[in-house]
């Protein structure tokens, strides 16, 4: 999920969430796509457009990007051996 984030302070606590800031905002119809950077790393993000519901965000804005328990995988790297 992807929300604004104005209080980083205040979200900071949150479990499975990073905050992060827009680079890139593109419309594709039926969705968004975000680049958000989140420290070293740049995170791509869709998000569905709903009639009369959820946020767009632009380039430069301030984003909480968060996702549940279940979301989460773990990916071994075999390159390190």
């Amino acid at each position: 999920m992807i929300e604004g984030a104005p209080n980083v302070s205040s979200v900071a606590s949150e479990p499975n969430s990073v905050v992060g800031q827009v680079r890139e905002a593109i419309f594709q119809g039926a969705f968004r796509r975000y680049l958000v950077q989140v420290g070293e790393q740049s995170v791509m993000v869709q998000q569905p457009v709903l009639p009369g519901g959820g946020d767009a965000f632009s380039q430069g804005d301030r984003v909480l990007l968060s996702w549940p328990d279940n979301s989460v995988a773990q990916i071994e790297d075999d390159a390190n051996g």
